[in-house]
């Protein structure tokens, strides 16, 4: 039996206000921020499950997700190419932080070697973490630093030879790489509470996305 995946419930409307996130606002209703946007969202619902399919081929941004529920997108037709793609992100830390870890007095270890194994990790694990994509050939992974008096920022460039591309791999790795430095810096940016009053992780992007 068939569960359609929207029902005139609270659980499909977050569901509907995700899928709004993560398509970036190609969802017709832009502001979904605002209270009045997620009323006309509600308002949709019963439209999109008498509709079914139809819909679905009208907003061909929904290419994961069908009448049926979601799926993985088949690339078999496509050829395989060379790709590449490049990631980048800041974790701001306190100046007295940044310059233990340059100084590699971090008790933990060596935070910027670690982190870099931890990136490469994580982008060969890209496809286990996030449900529908693809696993990849990756060819190659390099992460760099970019060490500055208030934030670190770590840029991650993937390649492989594939049907579809890595920026997915290359977000992964620079969002872990990022996690791992503050893992290993916890203890010297807590405050007397436990807390993290200045750290923070920010402008995660893609940078470079390349088909040869």
């Amino acid at each position: 039996m068939t569960i359609p995946i929207f029902n005139l419930d609270l659980e499909s409307l977050v569901f509907c206000w995700f899928l709004e996130i993560f398509l970036d606002g190609n969802y017709r209703y832009k502001n979904v921020n605002t209270l009045s946007s997620i009323f006309h969202l509600r308002k949709q619902i019963p439209r999109i499950c008498r509709d079914g399919d139809e819909f679905f081929m009208d907003n061909q941004e929904f290419t994961h997700v069908t009448q049926k529920g979601v799926r993985m997108v088949d690339v078999g037709d496509k050829a395989i190419t060379k790709r590449s793609a490049k990631a980048s992100g800041r974790i701001y830390l306190q100046e007295f932080t940044i310059a233990k870890i340059v100084k590699e007095e971090i008790k933990k270890g060596n935070v910027l070697t670690t982190a870099q194994i931890a990136a490469i990790g994580a982008v060969k694990s890209t496809h286990h973490l996030i449900p529908l994509c693809h696993s990849l050939k990756i060819t190659g992974v390099d992460v760099d630093f970019q060490v500055d008096t208030e934030f670190i920022e770590v840029e991650v460039t993937v390649k492989c030879e594939g049907k579809t591309g890595v920026e997915m791999e290359a977000l992964t790795g620079a969002s872990v790489g990022l996690l791992t430095i503050w893992d290993m810096v916890k203890s010297v940016e807590k405050d007397k509470n436990g807390q993290y009053p200045s750290t923070k992780m920010s402008e995660i992007m893609v940078t470079e996305k390349i088909k040869n």
